[in-house]
């Protein structure tokens, strides 16, 4: 199994847990992505990569779309989303699903882009599966991200995300108009919420990190951040990309 798979399997039962940054990160995000994606009741959307399908069901219910498709590589967390039952799901990695013969009118990928195994192909294959009026929001962080990461977690998550503007140019090759947003979530938490979440790496780029790793890299925010709350933030890019016009 591969590494990335290795970590999500390992994370899938408690995954919704870990990854809690805020009571109110949920809802605010689930807002902004009905802003930027605008579903309609008549509508069809896919979320790729929806790991345990807490977000796709937080939207589908504030939406109230036609329909919502989980799709999610990891097998585990892929078992997960299947027991909520008002969601349709699938098993696919990113090159099986392009290659099914289904249409939509919306496509979340949402914090997911640094796992596609080929990002041309997938925006080619997303292309021919929407409907005239489909679009894409693409949901990302910029390169040098704002989270209370230690500076080798920094590096590595650095070295790992796309850049926006890389990003950009490949959806617009594969004939998609994009619009972006950058958007601010601050965040303060107490330190023992935002270690814990460290110990229990919940980004993938945290994987590789040895527990002796993590509180080394912990007792260096211990020295950034000298109070009992973490104040920093999470920066969010939002794309949204539409076919061009022909």
């Amino acid at each position: 199994m591969h590494n990335k798979q290795q970590h999500y399997s390992a994370l899938a039962e408690n995954f919704d847990q870990v990854w809690q940054f805020s009571p109110d990160y949920e809802v605010w995000m689930v807002a902004q992505i009905q802003t930027h994606l605008a579903l309609k009741p008549h509508e069809h959307w896919v979320d790729f990569g929806a790991g345990t399908g807490r977000f796709s069901l937080a939207i589908h219910r504030h939406a109230q779309p036609s329909s919502t498709l989980c799709v999610e590589p990891d097998a585990s967390m892929w078992a997960i989303a299947q027991q909520k039952t008002e969601l349709n799901s699938l098993q696919a990695c990113d090159q099986s699903f392009v290659q099914q013969a289904i249409h939509y009118d919306a496509l979340l990928v949402k914090e997911v882009i640094h796992h596609l195994s080929d990002r041309t192909a997938f925006w080619q294959g997303v292309k021919r599966q929407l409907t005239a009026n489909g679009r894409i929001l693409l949901i990302t962080r910029p390169q040098q991200t704002t989270l209370a990461l230690f500076q080798q977690a920094k590096a590595r998550f650095a070295q790992h995300q796309p850049s926006i503007d890389l990003l950009s140019t490949e959806l617009q090759t594969a004939g998609f108009e994009t619009d972006i947003s950058v958007i601010d979530f601050p965040l303060r938490q107490s330190k023992s919420h935002w270690y814990s979440m460290l110990r229990a790496k919940f980004m993938s780029d945290l994987a590789p990190f040895s527990a002796i790793e993590i509180e080394t890299g912990i007792a260096e925010l211990e020295t950034e951040h000298p109070n009992e709350w973490i104040d920093h933030g999470d920066r969010l890019l939002f794309v949204v990309a539409r076919p061009k016009a022909n």
